[in-house]
């Protein structure tokens, strides 16, 4: 869908839309429906400056591409703007309808974007872009067709998963360091400042300007050199290789504990949701921290199988969620060594190396990607796929080592002895589930705080 031009915003949206109605037993019927490629009569209203000559920009790309377009008062769109409560228009502000028929309004609000942008930059060089910076929170659609007696209201652009809306993309190295050391006596708060540490400085400065680039192809850029950057030792000959080594062997392994802590936060959560629902199973279910010991109890806990006389999770789970439960009965056989199929701990050592293969794989997309747009200029509809990986596994990678600092002041540290006893550890784990792999998991019980140590991969 989003190589054929769809958005990931239409996508969440119409999808979640689906699921929540009263007949979502037709959900995956009704969502294929909507993305049969048929376009759609849509009005787009802009909000901008007076003195805006970032509007010059769009309307010159408007102009160029005939689509059709006017400058209109507030008066004469109000009626169309009741959704809107907080809706107001200043005097130094106008307002641009636009009149355009697409598969998907918000695929075309990100092409002004893009577009404007590019327009007017080509213009002249050393530009204010920071009108770009709040451009998605000023634009509204509707469909510009009335139905029968009902005419339709202008909505919010609620482009939050995609990138290129700069001011809602996340820092998941802000994420990672609030959230693991929210227990500590000093924790990291999401809103501060990040410590200077002279080994991650340059890598540091080339995330965060990826992060607030107004153009999503300098933000991928900037963000495969903070990645580069970061490569602490190099032993093949090419680039890509390099990065696809340090990458896989650095945070293949963790997808073990992501897998067993996506579990236990759906099973919290539900938890939480029907009033404490499984508040008799024999282990906490309130919270999870994502700590080492956390996700060794959660572990043990699935390598056991109910007997008769103990009350079953599943009698529990099922009347509140089938998936959940599900995934419990899964979950449970595999780590017990009742499972079908996976009876061994041989089901970590595939995960683990599938893991690293599909890192491996997106790496290859994000690098092919990059060399077209510098080669070539070319950029591909799905970029938000693969900028969002590639933010991760900045994020994640810089997260690591910037804990391995903070938790050890007073040693000296180098950004290559970190990574180096991060691969080690990776070899330790593989090891060990390897030479484990012909007996159940619950055996391997002892090794869970080794398998789970690096508890900041599991989110």
């Amino acid at each position: 869908l989003l190589f054929n031009g769809y958005s990931i915003t239409s996508i969440d949206e119409i999808s979640f839309r689906y699921i929540f109605k009263k007949n979502s037993e037709y959900c995956a019927r009704n969502i294929i429906k909507n993305f049969d490629g048929r376009t759609n009569e849509f009005k787009i209203l802009v909000k901008y400056w007076k003195e805006s000559k970032e509007m010059e920009g769009i309307v010159s790309y408007l102009k160029k591409s005939n689509i059709e377009f006017n400058f209109v008062t507030h008066q004469q769109v109000k009626n169309d703007l009741i959704k809107i409560k907080d809706f107001g228009l200043k005097e130094d502000e106008e307002l641009l309808e636009i009149k355009h028929a697409d598969i998907d309004p918000h695929n075309f609000i990100r092409e002004i974007y893009d577009k404007g942008l590019k327009t007017y930059v080509q213009s002249a060089d050393r530009l204010d872009l920071s009108y770009f910076t709040n451009f998605l929170g000023n634009v509204y659609w509707r469909f510009s067709k009335a139905i029968g007696d009902k005419t339709h209201s202008y909505n919010s652009t609620n482009i939050d998963l995609d990138p290129i809306n700069v001011p809602n993309r996340g820092s998941t190295l802000r994420y990672t360091l609030a959230r693991y050391t929210y227990e500590w006596e000093k924790p990291y708060h999401e809103t501060e400042k990040l410590p200077y540490i002279d080994e991650l400085a340059q890598a540091t400065y080339f995330y965060n300007l990826a992060l607030g680039s107004k153009s999503i192809e300098n933000s991928l850029f900037l963000l495969w050199t903070a990645l580069e950057t970061l490569v602490p030792y190099r032993l093949h000959k090419s680039d890509i290789d390099n990065v696809q080594h340090f990458v896989a062997s650095s945070l293949g392994f963790g997808s073990v504990s992501r897998e067993l802590a996506s579990f236990v936060v759906r099973l919290t959560e539900t938890n939480k949701l029907n009033s404490n629902c499984f508040k008799e199973f024999d282990i906490k279910t309130q919270f999870f921290n994502h700590s080492v010991s956390s996700l060794s109890k959660w572990a043990q806990w699935l390598s056991k199988k109910p007997i008769n006389s103990e009350k079953d999770p599943y009698d529990s789970i099922k009347p509140v969620s089938n998936l959940l439960c599900k995934e419990y009965c899964r979950l449970n056989d595999i780590y017990s060594g009742n499972h079908q199929v996976h009876k061994t701990a041989k089901y970590l050592s595939d995960k683990i190396e599938s893991s690293e293969l599909s890192i491996k794989h997106q790496l290859d997309r994000i690098y092919l990607h990059r060399n077209q747009i510098v080669h070539s200029g070319m950029f591909l509809t799905e970029y938000s796929n693969l900028w969002s990986h590639l933010e991760w596994y900045c994020g994640k990678l810089l997260a690591y080592a910037y804990l391995r600092f903070l938790d050890n002041k007073e040693t000296d540290l180098s950004i290559e002895q970190i990574f180096m006893e991060l691969e080690t550890d990776s070899q330790l784990i593989k090891s060990i589930i390897k030479n484990h792999s012909d007996k159940p998991l619950k055996d391997l019980e002892k090794y869970y705080h080794i398998i789970f140590n690096h508890s900041w991969q599991s989110f």
